[in-house]
């Protein structure tokens, strides 16, 4: 019996030195090495390495539609629950489906969902601070700079719609207006996401506003 490949990003160190930062990880699998160079510190050195994984990770998935729908149902059930807590800085306004899930692949390499965010309180407010706090409390994050401390609780908000899935790819709406990706409506006003990408979505005959 073959042993079970296990896949896992594993960071091995990050060294910040002044304003930039130098990021070395690899996969529990073995079969994947990353050594990021030297960047600005920011919260992006996270979403290059984690991009970079993902890439290694697909490539060993072989991803049945019945898991994606479920997968896809799960992620709905997550964003309901997000919008409904009071206690989370952001809540989600749009969820779109791209990539390889709009194809005829048997077996696509992962499920792209893009995402829009919007604060629950003014950003500026005595509301949004207080739950900021208590969300640092709550998670108890560690800050590298200042702009990890700033966008954290955006990055959070993303990390529990992700919710720790391997087949989920997450990234933001914005992303697609250059490509011109085509894409599917999940959740959210279509009218307004055409609007903000400036092109209309692929037809969704399960889609509920």
């Amino acid at each position: 019996m073959k042993p079970v490949i296990r896949h896992r990003l594993v960071i091995d160190s990050v060294e910040i030195t002044g304003d930039t930062v130098q990021v070395k990880a690899h996969c529990a699998c073995g079969g994947w090495t990353c050594d990021l160079p030297v960047v600005p510190v920011s919260s992006d050195w996270r979403f290059q390495v984690r991009d970079a994984y993902r890439q290694h990770h697909k490539k060993n998935l072989r991803l049945r539609r019945s898991s994606i729908d479920a997968a896809l149902n799960k992620l709905l059930e997550r964003v309901e629950a997000i919008n409904r807590n009071e206690r989370l800085t952001h809540r989600v306004t749009a969820v779109v489906l791209f990539g390889s899930c709009l194809t005829d692949k048997e077996h696509p390499g992962d499920v792209d969902i893009a995402v829009d965010l919007a604060f629950r309180f003014p950003p500026d407010s005595p509301a949004y601070d207080e739950v900021r706090e208590k969300m640092i409390q709550r998670w108890q994050p560690q800050f590298y700079s200042s702009f990890d401390w700033i966008d954290w609780p955006w990055r959070k908000v993303r990390q529990l719609i992700r919710a720790r899935s391997r087949m989920l790819s997450i990234h933001e709406i914005c992303e697609l207006k250059p490509r011109k990706a085509r894409y599917r409506v999940l959740y959210g006003d279509p009218a307004e996401i055409a609007a903000k990408l400036g092109y209309q979505p692929l037809p969704n005959p399960n889609f509920k506003q």
